[in-house]
């Protein structure tokens, strides 16, 4: 390879991934770990690869002009495809906090970027070494950006309504859409105005974000961490028969044996009481502290899917919408597992 391929590789490819490096480095609770931001990073080039095929059988076979392919085809299919990576990670309840959600976004958007650039880059036009420049600061920057977006509204307004709908990825959708659609308008008329302009925002709005996320996170883990001490202090004391869930197992008697129905109540008090352990690591790391999973930690999650196979599906579905727990409380078990060690975490 020649040394002029080289730098158009480094100029084309280096400044997104020098992003996304900074992001993680950035991120205060350390909780989304470099293999899981690889391996959205390789769904993100998958996804490229997806479009690259779609967009060629949208010029070959449905007669779209290229002019027409770049701006207004190639935004919605391509953010699309990356937006598929993000709605599985929000659905299966894998993204924790606003930030996570920012960082695991703009993987998708990098790996997706790296192949797009990948392909210029080989393609037989002769590029010189300014469009390379201007593409890795700017339209690379640009996926990553897009796809973060989408990410963050997402997994906010899912975190909101408790559940992830369809709808709620719809705003973000149309405004990753929408920015790519212009930037692509813009970006081929002003590149180098376009460039600069990604280059001064970013960290900005990313630096605003992160400040805030942090203080969120903090205030929001304080309540709750006290909140679900006093669920425990109920449930060990009886009281909890009293609040809804209680007399929902009340209930649960005319359907269940005593034995599936003590084993429901067993389950609530397990989930809490790891629900808190997490909440204390989450608090530890606020505080830049490196607190582990105690081995009797392990032993109940362990116990939690074997209470879990005891209590049955039916039983589990039953008792499912009645726990008093939202998609960040559920998200901390699956947290948990992660720095326990397990092989196949899972989001209860």
């Amino acid at each position: 390879m020649s040394n002029e391929f080289m730098l158009k590789a480094v100029f084309g490819c280096l400044p997104v991934i020098t992003f996304l490096a900074t992001l993680v480095h950035f991120d205060s609770f350390k909780l989304v770990r470099p293999k899981t931001v690889l391996m959205v990073t390789v769904a993100g080039a998958a996804s490229a690869g997806i479009a690259y095929l779609l967009e060629i059988f949208m010029l070959d076979s449905m007669g779209i002009e290229l002019h027409d392919l770049m701006h207004f085809g190639a935004p919605v299919v391509e953010e699309l495809l990356t937006a598929i990576v993000i709605i599985i990670l929000v659905q299966t309840n894998r993204i924790g906090f606003s930030f996570d959600a920012v960082i695991l976004g703009f993987a998708a958007g990098t790996g997706f970027a790296l192949i797009e650039n990948f392909y210029y880059l080989y393609a037989p036009q002769d590029r010189d070494l300014a469009v390379w420049v201007i593409r890795g600061f700017g339209s690379a920057i640009m996926h990553g950006a897009t796809t973060s977006v989408f990410a963050l509204s997402g997994h906010l307004l899912a975190q909101r309504a408790g559940q992830a709908k369809f709808y709620h990825y719809l705003p973000g959708l149309g405004f990753a859409v929408g920015f790519h659609t212009a930037f692509n308008y813009v970006f081929l008329d002003f590149p180098v105005a376009s460039t600069v302009g990604m280059i001064i925002c970013l960290p900005a709005i990313t630096a605003l974000l992160l400040n805030r996320d942090k203080k969120t996170i903090q205030d929001w883990l304080v309540v709750d961490f006290d909140d679900h001490k006093k669920l425990l202090e109920q449930i060990r004391s009886g009281e909890y028969e009293k609040l809804p869930a209680g007399r929902f197992l009340t209930k649960m008697h005319e359907r269940f044996d005593a034995y599936t129905v003590d084993k429901m109540i067993f389950y609530i008090e397990l989930h809490t009481e790891l629900v808190i352990a997490a909440e204390e690591i989450l608090l530890a790391h606020s505080e830049g502290k490196n607190q582990t999973v105690e081995g009797s930690v392990k032993e109940k999650l362990v116990l939690l899917h074997e209470v879990e196979g005891e209590i049955g599906k039916t039983g589990m579905l039953a008792l499912r919408p009645h726990l008093n727990f939202n998609r960040h409380e559920f998200w901390e078990i699956y947290m948990l597992e992660k720095e326990a060690g397990f092989a196949h975490p899972h989001a209860h």
